[in-house]
């Protein structure tokens, strides 16, 4: 009679490990999605990120750059464009060196299946997954930056 109650016991603490080795591990998966989601809210589309693409942005449309930009980013391939160093004008620098701005990126999203999941060269692998995380509309042009913090802003610029 004994034997038959320390196998139930056995299998009783089999089971409840299991168990609880389910549990921690569900526990663990929700852990990185809740982490996943906290470094991105502190890392895409900050707020002062944003103020600073729109800086950018007043900029290139007060000047008329704007319209020549995006008629060239149409030309291109894979429908991005680095502006980083588009002009040599002093308040351009300014706006770039006060801003900590590393990278300037203008896309034109033709369709669903533009710049998803592509790779550039040239950017990093960070720039790279934030490019792919932002929600993309059909027939408009976004404004990208990348900063010195590896903070990362997006800014729509209007429909083609």
């Amino acid at each position: 009679m004994k034997k038959k109650n320390q196998g139930f016991m056995l299998v009783e603490a089999l089971i409840m490990s299991i168990v609880i080795i389910g549990v921690l591990v569900f526990m663990y998966i929700q852990f990185q999605n809740i982490s996943r989601s906290y470094d991105k809210s502190f890392h895409y589309n900050t707020v002062t990120g944003l103020y600073i693409t729109n800086e950018i942005k007043v900029y290139l449309d007060s000047n008329s750059y704007l319209d020549t930009i995006k008629d060239t980013v149409k030309t291109y391939t894979d429908k991005c464009y680095d502006i980083t160093n588009y002009t040599s004008d002093a308040s351009w620098a300014s706006l770039k060196q006060e801003g900590k701005i590393k990278t300037i990126l203008i896309c034109y999203y033709e369709n669903d299946d533009d710049l998803k999941g592509k790779r550039r060269v040239g950017l990093s692998e960070k720039f790279n997954d934030f490019i792919n995380y932002i929600k993309k509309e059909k027939n408009t042009y976004r404004i990208l930056l990348e900063f010195e913090d590896d903070t990362y802003a997006s800014f729509r610029l209007g429909d083609d």
